[in-house]
């Protein structure tokens, strides 16, 4: 029985993380009017690929930096922070989907759980 829930949990990234909490998911593309001058480059100056988000000021604040793993509810991998959203955004995980748009516009918004590690201090 221990081996099933423990294959249970490993199967789940999301159940992973000493922090969590309920944001808006949205996605975004790679396309010059939903960036900066750099579509392809992250806030931190690294390039953007699959699995990478970008998060808003009020997360990154939270201890969801550059280069943290995160999981987010209903997905079977995790995603890497490389990116952050406008400073007017709040609550908010942007799903990178490259140049996909209208793979962006039919994810839409969702509230969705998220999970995260902070680095001991």
């Amino acid at each position: 029985m221990a081996a099933v829930l423990l294959g249970a949990f490993t199967a789940s990234p999301a159940l992973a993380g000493d922090h969590s909490t309920v944001v808006t998911v949205t996605a975004y593309n790679d396309v010059p009017s939903e960036t900066d001058d750099h579509p392809h480059t992250g806030a931190w100056d690294n390039h953007l690929g699959p699995h990478t988000v970008a998060v808003s000021p009020d997360l990154v604040a939270r201890g969801l930096h550059d280069g943290t793993q995160i999981a987010i509810a209903g997905y079977h991998h995790d995603f890497v922070v490389r990116d952050k959203t406008a400073d007017d955004v709040h609550n908010t995980v942007d799903i990178y989907m490259g140049r996909d748009v209208d793979k962006a516009r039919e994810f839409g918004e969702k509230r969705l759980r998220i999970w995260w590690y902070t680095p001991d201090k």
